[in-house]
């Protein structure tokens, strides 16, 4: 049977340790990652602002199809992580007109990247000629359509092409820098609440189905591809669950290995005008080694908005919120005093996470994405705990309860 988890303090929130992020706004700053409110978020600098997080990866998306009249001409642009607009244009325009870059012949036009802040999108210009860009019919790696936003479609009879889809960024990550020694972590579940607004992609794979986090005791830099194929361990994030009212994504491992550096990428290729997060904690269960809970009391959605009535024709709408009461039944008296005596020493003003099957989770056997839809996976608050009871000749045994509620962002 499934042993339920209790998560509390946050290890990335820890004393002395640092963090960086891949662009950062004074009114949404990295800050707000560690806080306990999940809608009090961080939001990364976008391209429209004059920031932008944009990474080639080489071998992934990191080619460029032209035709002069002569037949197409490959351009491979190196890969790298770029911090804003500008940087990545200037990128562009120095590798697309390298001509040892070029392979199938040379480019004899001038080429330039443009970036339109007002509408967000990417732009290309010949000088010296009319081209073509065959986007359908070489698909592979195509920088301008996996990653800038131009539609797998066939290009001809201009000198310029404006993409097709707005971008504001594409990439957002989170660094994080522990103490040396005895100050290395080694979590076992990583929680994060994102939220990409203003744009019309209603896909939540697109939004947020690629996001990894890397460590290792090495320090690998800002381009992600280098802790991709550097790090000593990977963590996926479990993808987005399908109903709204509880967005939150995990994390797991097995791991007990401590490490310094951390690196937390959320890829997102969309429309969108701003990408958030809100909570990105690095947290250790606490757990019975023997029992499990046994009975949930009142787990319910608990819709918060008000009935619509005659004395209450225009009721507020109210975020509804994952609700449970959780029983520890004769637990043994080590298991029982670290869940129920840490949790009244972390507080009820503290945010944390709650796995009612996290065993189950931990092997694989169970989805993250179902057990948050099912309310059994959230983070919240403690709302309320009982005193302890002990029975007889079972006083080596301790029960008690605990009631649980979500936070929504």
């Amino acid at each position: 049977m499934s042993r339920a988890g209790l998560f509390l303090s946050d290890l990335f929130g820890g004393s002395g340790v640092t963090s960086s992020v891949s662009g950062e706004t004074s009114d949404l700053p990295r800050a707000n990652l560690q806080t306990d409110l999940p809608g009090q978020m961080y939001q990364q600098w976008e391209g429209q602002e004059g920031g932008g997080s944009f990474e080639i990866t080489t071998g992934t998306d990191d080619l460029v199809y032209i035709n002069e009249g002569g037949g197409v001409i490959t351009v491979q642009i190196p890969g790298g992580w770029f911090g804003t607009v500008a940087a990545l244009l200037s990128h562009l325009n120095t590798e697309t007109n390298d001509s040892a870059n070029q392979t199938g012949g040379t480019l004899s036009h001038t080429y330039s990247w443009s970036y339109n802040a007002g509408s967000r999108t990417f732009g290309i210009t010949a000088v010296g000629g009319v081209i073509s860009i065959p986007n359908s019919s070489t698909p592979t790696r195509n920088l301008m359509t996996i990653l800038l936003g131009w539609d797998a479609t066939n290009l001809s009879g201009s000198t310029s092409y404006g993409a097709n889809e707005a971008r504001s960024s594409t990439q957002t990550w989170v660094q994080y820098v522990t103490p040396s020694g005895s100050g290395v972590i080694a979590p076992n579940l990583f929680a994060l609440i994102l939220e990409s607004v203003g744009g019309s992609e209603t896909s939540n794979a697109k939004m947020y189905g690629d996001v990894n986090i890397f460590a290792s005791n090495s320090y690998l830099g800002d381009a992600s591809a280098a802790w991709a194929s550097g790090a000593a361990l990977t963590v996926t994030v479990s993808d987005r669950p399908s109903e709204t009212e509880n967005t939150l994504q995990v994390g797991v491992t097995s791991n007990a290995t401590g490490y310094r550096y951390w690196f937390v990428r959320w890829n997102h290729v969309d429309d969108h005008t701003h990408h958030r997060i809100g909570i990105l904690r690095a947290m250790n269960a606490i757990s019975s080694s023997t029992r499990t809970v046994r009975e949930i009391q009142d787990q319910d959605l608990f819709v918060r908005t008000p009935a619509r009535t005659l004395e209450n024709q225009h009721p507020v709408a109210l975020k509804s919120e994952w609700r449970m009461g959780i029983e520890l039944e004769r637990w043994e008296a080590a298991d029982y005093r670290a869940w129920m005596v840490e949790a009244k020493r972390y507080g009820r003003d503290r945010g944390m996470v709650f796995a009612l099957n996290w065993t189950t989770l931990l092997s694989g056997s169970a989805l993250a994405i179902t057990e948050a839809d099912n309310g059994l996976l959230f983070y919240g608050t403690i709302r309320e705990y009982s005193a302890s009871s002990y029975a007889g000749n079972e006083s080596d045994y301790i029960s008690g309860q605990m009631s649980l509620g979500q936070l929504v962002p």
